[in-house]
């Protein structure tokens, strides 16, 4: 299997070394070497030797905190090339390309008295009960043709297998006695952790699951933000389900032994929900959000914060675009009647069907802390229905944002699903959110920060109140240049005698 490595740090200066990850997984240190002393074969004039050697989490976490010893270390590893540590090698050009070349590296004796070869003995004998599984066969085959799949030109025969093996690895999924799934974990274990991507992780195995949470914490700066629960059987569907309506349709296998990526279609019959693509937005919005504000808290590395931001705002963008657009329900006082109601910029958007309504006497929420009340609005009938049996003489109307706007008055804003998600967009955000609906979903990039500039916006434990990125402080393109320090008054002036150049020498002879 060819191995993926992935730098992480690169050496400055004449240090040809990187350190990295292969598989995202095992930290290694990559150099190059075009003096390689081989037992088999020769490198040709031009050509490099890559070698890539395994160090430990301790060394790896080194080009954090102490870059001199990580010079040292690929230093030895340069001098002795330890074969306890040689993982792999490979041949390139000047230029970075691939050679064909049989050549093997003379190895030497360990730098560590073998400590490196016994840690990683006692790490496989750990992992070894772990790696058993009864659907490893399904998840070993499906993960084959998932990466074959990769590739635009797969053959269709290919695809067809890969299609027919996710079903099968659905269907045995179904039969297991219980699955375990990472839930976020600052939101209080509410919501499924999604990535950013929108993909859940789900487990065939508490160790399995429990050595991808920790791995997870390792690269999120020491942060655990998965809180692990166990899915029993007969609760598995109606977990689906709702993962389903809140648009949460990919999920990854076993991430760590044979990561096999599924859709809910494998596993059972599930529709389109209403706005699923909206909630899934804001859910994955709040969830970088939170992430943010624990980074921040915890002062880890400013990669990693200025990454949960990045992302935050991208997705919060792409939540604002969609609501815009989106068809949502508000409750509203209205006479008896049955049937499905809606305003007339609503019913012209949706079609025929409807009982086209003004819905201007809306139901608002009060807060019993602050008092100030803001208009619900949710993203489903199920969900506005709920609060109907609550509110005598209300009805859920379906609404375009516009018309959600003109029922705002005196409130605050709106509350989107108070009962569950409770995102909370301030009237002071509307036209942003008219803004976004007319553009093409734009990522956000946050400059790096260099030396201490000012704070960055703070971010309201409550859903959706976030940062505005046009409004977020970035440090200046250009430093200003302080002026040079004029001379003490009556210092005299030294001037320095300029040399003669070689050609006024030369003419003076």
């Amino acid at each position: 299997m060819e191995l993926k490595y992935q730098a992480t740090y690169r050496a400055k200066g004449l240090k040809a070394y990187s350190v990295g990850e292969i598989q995202g997984v095992t930290p290694a240190l990559e150099l190059a070497e075009p003096r390689l002393r081989a037992s088999e074969g020769k490198l040709e004039p031009g050509e490099i030797c890559m070698l890539i050697f395994g160090v430990t989490a301790e060394e790896y976490a080194w080009r954090e905190n102490d870059i001199k010893k990580l010079d040292t270390l690929a230093d030895q590893l340069r001098k002795r090339v330890p074969a306890d540590r040689l993982i792999a090698w490979r041949v390139v050009d000047l230029k970075g390309k691939p050679v064909q070349r049989e050549i093997k590296p003379q190895t030497g004796e360990s730098i560590d008295g073998g400590a490196y070869a016994q840690a990683m003995k006692s790490r496989a004998a750990q992992a070894a009960p772990v790696r058993t599984g009864p659907l490893d066969d399904c998840l070993k085959e499906c993960c084959r043709l998932q990466k074959l799949c990769a590739a635009k030109d797969a053959p269709e025969g290919v695809r067809a297998d890969w299609s027919a093996a996710k079903k099968r690895l659905g269907a045995e999924l179904m039969q297991c006695k219980s699955l375990w799934v990472a839930f976020d974990a600052p939101t209080g274990g509410r919501l499924p952790f999604a990535g950013y991507d929108g993909r859940m992780e789900i487990f065939t195995a508490a160790e399995r699951a429990e050595n991808a949470q920790k791995r997870v914490a390792e690269t999120c700066g020491g942060e655990d933000f998965w809180q692990l629960k166990e899915i029993p059987a007969n609760e598995m569907e109606k977990f689906l389900h709702l993962c389903s309506e809140n648009g949460l349709t990919a999920l990854r296998v076993d991430n760590g032994f044979a990561p096999a990526e599924l859709s809910l279609e494998e596993l059972i019959d599930c529709g389109t929900a209403e706005n699923a693509a909206l909630r899934s937005l804001l859910l994955r919005e709040a969830e970088y959000g939170l992430r943010w504000n624990r980074y921040k808290a915890a002062q880890v590395e400013e990669k990693l914060q200025r990454g949960a931001l990045e992302s935050m705002l991208t997705l919060r963008n792409f939540a604002w675009r969609t609501l815009g657009n989106s068809i949502l329900y508000a409750l509203c006082a209205m006479p008896g009647g049955e049937g499905e109601f809606a305003t007339s910029a609503a019913a012209a958007k949706l079609g025929t069907g409807l009982r086209v309504v003004p819905g201007d006497k809306c139901v608002l929420l009060n807060e019993k802390q602050s008092g100030a009340s803001r208009l619900p609005v949710f993203t489903s009938k199920k969900r506005a229905l709920a609060l109907c049996a609550r509110v005598r003489g209300a009805q859920p109307v379906r609404m375009t944002f516009d018309d959600l706007v003109q029922r705002v008055g005196a409130a605050e804003g709106i509350l989107i699903d108070p009962d569950d998600l409770g995102y909370r967009l301030p009237k002071t955000e509307f036209n942003k959110v008219r803004e976004l609906r007319a553009k093409p979903p734009m990522a956000v990039r946050v400059k790096p920060v260099e030396e201490a500039s000012a704070p960055a916006p703070r971010l309201q434990s409550e859903m959706g109140e976030l940062p505005d990125p046009d409004s977020f402080d970035l440090p200046p393109k250009t430093q200003d240049v302080p002026a040079a320090e004029a001379p003490e008054a009556g210092a005299p002036e030294e001037k320095q005698e300029r040399k003669p150049g070689f050609f006024r020498r030369f003419m003076k002879k």
